[in-house]
């Protein structure tokens, strides 16, 4: 709302670099503008935008506020949002008004200030010192597998999670990239991953790999609760909350995304070589899987999945 626009997040005040605005996510918050485009992940795969760890936003203005000028009140929305990145450590955003509806702004926020095909700009630079490359084939049986370097070149037919720290190590930007040919479409994983299949996706997908079957649970509610908070991001502290619950099991990694089903889920999961290498684990020896419905809507659920040995 209007009343915290005042407010710079005091990140900002600590030396931290300020988020820019990314002209290339425009025509995509945009999109936001309609409360039925609310399923971000479609909008990333449908504009080609390869951005990881993006989230959006509304903001409606008061009747009184609409009527402000327009360039002033404008001015302060762009501040608020730019307060909301720096407060999620975000470094890109872009905000627009809504054509429809002028008391309405829609915006994004991502972690990375410049978009995938502008990365090689900043080679050499303290913004990408350590930039890996996570690439899987685009099918099922595709282990995934790790290239390090700007000379790494993603394969034809290959997937690849992008990520780029700078210096310290501190993660500056990720990037999901598909293939120019036509990825397996979520219909034709769904019969891929289910026919003449009694093992459940996730083992079917790691038989068709060539893996060992793993044993699959519901997650524990206490897990649960912590793993399932409406968000994509992903806690310092759940691997040891994880061991902690889950006594006697190694933490190998967590994987979180929006979707309608658990279909929907796992093929979000296996068009991220990142986390399919989790699936793919081959010191994997259990699964816990656990979804709830995502607040505010009727279609959408959170789910997730813990890997442990």
């Amino acid at each position: 709302m209007l009343c915290f626009l005042m407010i710079l997040y005091p990140l900002l005040a600590m030396g931290a670099d300020i988020p820019v605005q990314r002209a290339d996510l425009q025509p995509l918050v945009k999109s936001l503008c309609d409360e039925r485009a609310a399923d971000i992940t479609e909008l990333l795969r449908a504009s080609k935008v390869a951005d990881l760890h993006v989230q959006g936003g509304l903001l409606s203005l008061g009747s009184k506020k609409s009527g402000a000028n327009k360039a002033h009140v404008t001015k302060r929305v762009q501040s608020y949002v730019v307060s909301i990145a720096a407060k999620r450590t975000h470094a890109g955003y872009a905000v627009a008004s809504c054509s429809k509806n002028p008391s309405r702004y829609a915006f994004l926020t991502t972690i990375a200030p410049v978009p995938w095909n502008k990365l090689s700009t900043k080679k050499g630079s303290s913004f990408c010192k350590k930039p890996s490359i996570i690439q899987a084939a685009n099918t099922i049986e595709g282990i995934p597998s790790v290239a390090s370097g700007y000379n790494s070149k993603i394969p034809a037919g290959f997937f690849a999670s992008v990520y780029c720290e700078n210096s310290s190590g501190r993660l500056q930007a990720t990037y999901l990239t598909e293939p120019k040919n036509q990825p397996m479409t979520l219909g034709q994983f769904g019969k891929a991953v289910t026919k003449k299949s009694k093992e459940g996706i996730a083992n079917q997908m790691r038989l068709l790999a060539g893996l060992h079957k793993v044993k699959t649970a519901k997650m524990p509610q206490k897990l649960l609760n912590i793993v399932l908070d409406g968000t994509i991001e992903h806690s310092a502290a759940t691997p040891q909350k994880a061991s902690e619950i889950l006594k006697g099991r190694i933490f190998i990694g967590e994987i979180k995304v929006f979707a309608k089903n658990w279909t929907e889920a796992l093929w979000h999961f296996w068009r991220s070589p990142s986390h399919r290498q989790m699936l793919y684990s081959r010191k994997a020896k259990k699964i816990y899987f656990a979804q709830r419905p995502l607040a505010g809507s009727s279609k959408m659920h959170q789910f997730a999945i813990i890997v442990v040995r």
